[in-house]
């Protein structure tokens, strides 16, 4: 899918950008047909800024031209400030510093210095403007090197080389002084630095003192390490302890299961037994309870003996159990008095398990305490990171406080030498001198610009006229303007003379069908023949009008042409001059116009006796008398019965009709014969004619067979609506008769 997504997207950028690069062919193709129409415009705009220009340059001053060449290069005798000095930048490296020392010699203080040096003034006897000398000033940066060329012109060869080594010394010496001004102030700025720097560096040192005394910092790598290695020391430690207090914890239970009795009854036992003061009241009481056991045997429980003895072991009893009390404290109201004397065995295991409750006692505040300090430790631990990374700041601080002092140290001793130096970072590598010979330099520039100037008006001009041009300039205009399609294109041909001068066969030289039959002019209207036929493929055409949009298009040349090219192929055509208010057709012919179309609708004249033959297939009514009204004849049943006739005698007819033009002469026509042709010649007709001509046409609605193009220029017209290679030219009438020229031409077949 995405492979199917990116091609769709590569093809649909192919096609966008082909047609980018078509539109612009196009947009190109179409400027270079309107210069190419408009030439006479452009070449006459060209023309007269050349002129122009060139008298300009005539009455121009021989101009002199002195140089000389700057090299600008960095000392590298001594050590330079790395800074703000204008003599450490590179020039080789681009070319914006050329620029800037351009600039820097263009200045008014290096100007004024140079006007002063040479006492130049006006006709006043004031020092001269700088702007009268930056006029004429040239700078410019010789490709590829670091030399400035420091040009100046001036009618006086003398003052041009001197203007020159002027501006070329002064600038040489103001950047010495620029240069140690610019040294002082560095020198001034960095001993007024090195306090505050100094003050930097002692503050960062005491903040880093500060910092590792805080916190008893010699080496945090070092106290990282040691801690480590105590807490895994603790870690081993515990884990004895704890192994230590469960096996002393298994002891202990072993002992509780054999004596009877838990560990803490063991602590006590043992601690009770080792009590004299409680076993030596223990002998006592057991004493007198023995003799209270002998005196009962002896006397009866009221005697005196046994009561005093009875008192006597509850006194014992009693200080026994305070003894008790004493030694084992609040747990002593869980010991039986029969635990106070026990076996040797039982004493033993009671004194064991006694000592091991006193071993875990202390493993365990031994644990709790190794505890207490692994987690100290480990507190410990954690901070070091942190107090790495404010180490590391400060320390980072004070040793770019020291680089900082050191570089202040450093360049300080470098400018105080530099200081003292007297040098400069350019140098006159080669004076001007006075020229010998003039530059034309001036005039040249002023030609080039006149002929720049008056080839872009030329061209501005030539598409301004073309567009306030309403006139129809190409087919392509004409077709988009009408809409019907083109059925012919003769090309633009130019004869010897007059076009009302007649030949030695009292023909016009323009109908170009019978004088050259073998011409490409003879070719276009075969083809327009051709054209017709195809289009009238079912019915073959007897009758049809060709009119134009306005006079002068051609019409009349264009129906008598075609009429011979009909009559060329055998077939017998009548042309009809239906043109009542300004015939023509008596003209092209040489015939004369005393019976014609007029006088035979009004029935002055017979037809047969106005029609007149030109040719055994080619005939001719004229228009005759020009009538109040034409149109009313043409509108006519006459004019309808004579076109049925026309049509029963001849295999075609042709009307040759008033223009469109305000007219309606050939609408009204067009309504009664087969079809209507018209005839358009581009750069002749307007926007608004042909509108008129079409909305007649519309109205009207006559069986338009298409548009025949007229005297188009072939050199201006696109490749697909002619295959004619150039323009066809016509001067000398061939001298041949026409009824021959019509018979062989009728004999091939077409």
């Amino acid at each position: 899918m995405e492979a199917l997504v990116e091609a769709m997207s590569s093809s649909t950028h192919w096609c966008i950008s082909g047609m980018e690069s078509n539109l612009e062919e196009i947009n190109l193709k179409k400027n270079l047909d309107i210069l190419a129409r408009r030439w006479p415009v452009a070449a006459a705009v060209f023309g007269s800024s050349l002129g122009l220009a060139a008298v300009g340059a005539s009455m121009q001053k021989p101009a002199f031209t002195a140089t000389g060449d700057l090299l600008f290069e960095v000392d590298r005798t001594s050590t330079i400030l790395q800074g703000d000095l204008d003599q450490v930048q590179s020039f080789n490296e681009q070319a914006s510093p050329l620029n800037t020392q351009s600039v820097i010699l263009q200045s008014n203080p290096i100007i004024e210095e140079a006007i002063a040096r040479l006492e130049l003034s006006d006709e006043d006897g004031n020092p001269l403007p700088p702007i009268v000398i930056r006029n004429n000033l040239e700078i410019e940066a010789v490709m590829g090197t670091d030399v400035l060329r420091v040009g100046y012109n001036s009618d006086n060869a003398d003052l041009a080389a001197n203007v020159v080594n002027a501006v070329m010394q002064a600038y040489i010496e103001n950047n010495i002084t620029e240069n140690r001004s610019g040294t002082r102030a560095a020198r001034e700025f960095i001993s007024g630095q090195l306090p505050l720097s100094e003050q930097e560096v002692n503050q960062a040192a005491e903040a880093l003192r500060r910092f590792r005394t805080e916190n008893n910092i010699v080496s945090l790598k070092e106290e990282s390490t040691r801690v480590v290695n105590l807490i895994s020391k603790l870690d081993g430690q515990i884990a004895d302890i704890q192994s230590q207090m469960m096996d002393s914890a298994a002891r202990v239970e072993e002992l509780r299961s054999k004596a009877g009795f838990d560990s803490q009854k063991a602590v006590l036992i043992s601690n009770l037994n080792k009590s004299e003061g409680v076993q030596e009241v223990l002998r006592q009481y057991q004493a007198a309870q023995q003799q209270l056991s002998s005196a009962r045997n002896t006397y009866t429980e009221a005697s005196p003996q046994v009561s005093a003895l009875k008192r006597e072991k509850a006194s014992l009893q009693a200080l026994l159990t305070s003894r008790v009390i004493e030694v084992a404290g609040p747990n002593a109201g869980s010991i039986d008095f029969g635990m106070l004397q026990i076996g040797d065995l039982q004493q033993e295991l009671a004194g064991s398990m006694a000592q091991l409750e006193v071993n875990r006692l202390g493993l365990q505040e031994q644990l709790r305490s190794l505890m207490e300090s692994r987690e100290a430790y480990r507190s410990q631990a954690s901070r070091i990171p942190s107090l790495e990374t404010r180490q590391q700041e400060l320390q980072r601080k004070l040793t770019a406080a020291q680089e900082t002092y050191e570089n202040l140290l450093s360049s300080l001793q470098e400018i105080r030498v530099t200081e003292n130096q007297t040098i400069g970072n350019a140098r006159i590598i080669q004076a001007a001198t006075a020229p010998e010979e003039a530059s034309l330099k001036r005039r040249n520039l002023l030609l080039a610009a006149g002929a720049f100037l008056g080839l872009s008006m030329g061209v501005a001009t030539a598409l301004l006229v073309d567009i306030l041009d309403r006139s129809l300039k190409t087919i392509s205009d004409v077709k988009g303007k009408f809409g019907y399609p083109l059925v012919g294109l003769i090309p633009k041909y130019a004869t010897l003379g007059s076009s009302a001068q007649l030949n030695a066969d009292g023909v016009s030289p323009r109908i170009i069908v019978a004088n050259a039959p073998r011409s490409i002019i003879n070719e276009s209207y075969q083809m327009l023949r051709a054209n017709l036929k195809f289009l009238s493929s079912d019915k073959e055409l007897q009758s049809l009008v060709i009119t134009s949009s306005v006079p002068g298009e051609g019409k009349s040349e264009v129906s008598a042409n075609l009429a011979a090219a009909m009559a060329q192929v055998g077939r017998r055509v009548l042309v009809v001059d239906a043109d009542m208010r300004n015939p023509s057709q008596h003209h092209l012919w040489g015939l004369t116009n005393r019976a014609g179309l007029s006088n035979v609708i009004v029935g002055q004249e017979k037809f047969k006796n106005a029609v007149q033959n030109v040719t055994p297939r080619l005939s001719v009514l004229t228009a005759g008398v020009v009538p109040p009204n034409p149109l009313a004849l043409l509108d006519s049943k006459r004019m309808a019965q004579l076109i049925e006739r026309f049509a029963e005698q001849y295999d075609c007819v042709i009307f040759d009709t008033p223009p469109l033009a305000g007219m309606a002469d050939a609408a009204v026509l067009g309504k009664m014969v087969d079809g209507l042709l018209l005839v358009t010649q581009p750069c002749v007709v307007d926007g608004n004619s042909a509108n008129s001509a079409k909305t007649i046409l519309e109205r009207s609605a006559p069986n338009i067979l298409g548009i025949v193009a007229n005297g188009v220029n072939l050199k201006h017209t696109p490749e697909g609506y002619s295959y004619y290679g150039k323009e066809g030219e016509y001067h000398d009438p061939l001298p041949k008769k026409l009824e021959r020229a019509f018979s062989l031409s009728g004999q091939k077949k077409h």
